[in-house]
């Protein structure tokens, strides 16, 4: 079981981390995972920290269970990066999941975390999870798979080309919805900006501000696009059938942060983002 803990409660002392495991390969020159008393495991590649294992919830939850609370019965998904399984480990929560497609370029990692952490020794073994080591690019171009929930985990998509938003929602299935989180924080508006002006010109849009204690400015946009209308900033109540029985029951959801009782906390925009959202 994860947990958070108080700021004040922890030790940032360097003597309070345990370096696990140090690596290299060829598309990532650095690679540790280090491990600390109260924050557990943490992942750092180039050094950029990609998570730490007390707060995963917080970002991982918010990044699935957000888009798929519009979407009836998630049967299909696919996960571009994700190499930390959490993602995964989230979609699993769902009875209804009849596929489920991982794509990362890094082997490297993969196997580190697989011989690290628990979580990936079940999600590796279940028969309909598939994982691909290829460049997301490649794969995208090849595939004909229609998936209902597309997550992006790695890619930058402001820094793809120009079509990489369109390319993505091609894959998806009549009432799939795409997510993924802004780059950058929500401070450096041009990038908020522009992403929110690339997807509102051609899609059902909606939008979550997430908290990410691990990147630089905390506050984060994660934007979901489809072509389906059931996706807008305005719906109060979920439509997925899984996480209306978790409105019901909230155990049995097993999430540490999610609630589906509360859509309308996760859709709410404050003041500086609604402004230059709804003038674009």
């Amino acid at each position: 079981m994860l947990h958070f803990f108080e700021p004040n409660n922890i030790s940032l002392q360097i003597s309070d981390f345990e370096i696990i495991s140090e690596s290299a390969s060829q598309r990532s020159k650095s690679i540790k995972l280090l491990n600390h008393k109260l924050l557990g495991k943490i992942l750092v590649i180039n050094g950029e920290i990609q998570h730490i294992e007390a707060w995963a919830p917080l970002y991982h939850e918010s990044l699935v269970h957000i888009p798929a609370s519009f979407i009836p019965k998630v049967k299909t998904v696919l996960i571009i990066g994700g190499g930390s399984f959490f993602a995964a480990n989230e979609i699993f929560k769902y009875k209804s999941i009849e596929k489920v497609v991982m794509v990362d370029y890094d082997n490297a990692v993969i196997s580190l975390i697989s011989a690290n952490y628990s979580h990936p020794k079940q999600i590796l073994t279940d028969e309909r999870f598939s994982l691909v080591i290829e460049d997301v690019k490649s794969f995208l171009k090849k595939s004909n798979e229609r998936f209902d929930l597309i997550i992006n985990d790695a890619l930058d998509l402001l820094e793809a080309p120009v079509n990489s938003f369109e390319l993505l929602a091609s894959k998806l299935s009549d009432h799939g919805i795409c997510c993924d989180l802004v780059y950058r924080h929500i401070y450096e508006s041009d990038r908020s900006n522009r992403t929110v002006s690339l997807l509102r010109k051609k899609f059902h849009t909606a939008f979550s501000l997430v908290t990410v204690p691990e990147y630089p400015g905390i506050m984060h946009l994660l934007s979901m696009w489809s072509k389906s209308p059931a996706l807008k900033q305005s719906a109060d109540k979920v439509k997925n059938e899984i996480q209306k029985k978790w409105a019901k029951y909230p155990a049995q959801s097993k999430c540490v942060s999610y609630d589906p009782r509360f859509l309308r906390y996760y859709l709410y925009l404050p003041p500086y983002l609604k402004t230059y959202i709804k003038n674009i």
